[in-house]
């Protein structure tokens, strides 16, 4: 009769050893899908953090590049009313040939900025 509550409790404490072993396994897994998703997750919002962010750099850099043709844009036009004010200034005893060279000029400049 001893042995058999021997043979008992050591059957017992193995059964319990697998059951807890088992509960430690789906623990891992569980802890391991857990993770899984999480970082799947974190991945997902640094992906459209930076999405967002290179977004945002793009239309800053596109802005920037606008506003600098504007601005040349402005110089050539200020440089060409300089020139062409310039050209009718330093031709006024030519007369006639005088306005015949400013409007050509005219015309040629504002061909350039039309293409």
């Amino acid at each position: 009769h001893i042995l058999g509550c021997r043979f008992l409790f050591f059957s017992t404490l193995n059964i319990s050893c697998l059951s807890l072993l088992a509960v430690k396994v789906s623990a891992d897994k569980s802890a391991d899908s857990l993770l899984g998703v999480s970082l799947y997750v974190t991945c997902c919002f640094s992906l459209s953090a930076f999405k967002i962010l290179s977004l945002s750099l793009i239309l800053d850099i596109l802005i920037i590049v606008c506003l600098g043709v504007g601005l040349f844009g402005f110089i050539l036009f200020g440089t060409f009313c300089a020139s062409w004010i310039k050209t009718s200034v330093s031709f006024p005893r030519l007369g006639k040939f005088s306005a015949i060279i400013s409007p050509n000029k005219l015309s040629a400049s504002f061909s350039l900025f039309s293409v």
